[in-house]
């Protein structure tokens, strides 16, 4: 799983949101049968929970906090790479919270799973088509498992919501 230097903080979040998903659910369909409330839940309890400790501690350990379905409480470790810096008095609005959980933090809110749930949507159509058409359907746009693949998954976000964007040593790749 996502450990030591990735690159951005981006990346390894949604590595371990994807992993939180499989974990608890491993199917894009069985994340689509429930709620955006009802997935923000258990994984928040998944997280909580004495087996997972382990795993609660290896997301904190590597900078990244896990924002609580209620937006306003996190699980954190002594290090948050995003934001890199705030100052003891500092007031932190919603907007802070939202740019910074978008940008580093696993993010548990109903907000974000609904956003997973559109994801793997399009996902599981463009994996309809594929069986439909065959091989020659197969394109960036495709996912070709019913299993949260997480690589695959990433890859699919960064191919589809972002053009292909990644970051690789300050430069932008296309």
């Amino acid at each position: 799983m996502a450990l030591g230097h990735l690159g951005p903080p981006e990346l390894s979040k949604l590595l371990w949101e994807a992993e939180l998903l499989k974990l608890r659910y491993e199917t894009l369909r069985a994340v689509l049968k429930h709620t955006p409330e009802e997935l923000s839940e258990e994984l928040s309890e998944l997280i909580q929970s004495e087996e997972f400790d382990q795993l609660c501690q290896t997301i904190n350990s590597l900078g990244l906090p896990i924002l609580l379905p209620d937006g306003r409480q996190i699980i954190r470790g002594p290090r948050i790479s995003i934001p890199e810096r705030v100052e003891p008095d500092v007031k932190i609005t919603d907007e802070d919270v939202d740019a910074w959980a978008q940008k580093g933090w696993v993010d548990l809110r109903p907000d974000n799973m609904a956003l997973w749930q559109e994801r793997f949507e399009k996902m599981e159509r463009s994996r309809q088509d594929i069986r439909g058409r065959g091989s020659a359907a197969v394109t960036i746009e495709g996912y070709i498992y019913d299993n949260i693949h997480i690589g695959e998954v990433v890859g699919w976000i960064f191919n589809n919501e972002r053009d292909g964007y990644r970051i690789k040593y300050g430069h932008r790749i296309k």
